[in-house]
């Protein structure tokens, strides 16, 4: 497990104490938020790649391995 140091200015940090804020449980639930986002975002250029190819809209392989 790794720890996390965040400091967050007294006002702040007792406006959510005193509205009943978990700031430990909202920290995790924005870090699963970025990291789902980040997933997706690679599902979806996946797919997307995967949607071209399927309607011709690329090139041929032989024009791309001759990049290479």
């Amino acid at each position: 497990m790794h720890t996390i140091h965040l400091q967050i200015e007294d006002n702040i940090y007792n406006e959510l104490i005193n509205k009943g804020v978990n700031v430990q449980d909202e920290l995790k639930t924005a870090l699963h938020k970025i990291l789902y986002k980040k997933e997706y975002k690679i599902a979806s250029e996946i797919k997307e790649a995967k949607d071209e190819v399927a309607v011709g809209k690329t090139r041929p392989i032989q024009n791309l391995l001759n990049e290479f």
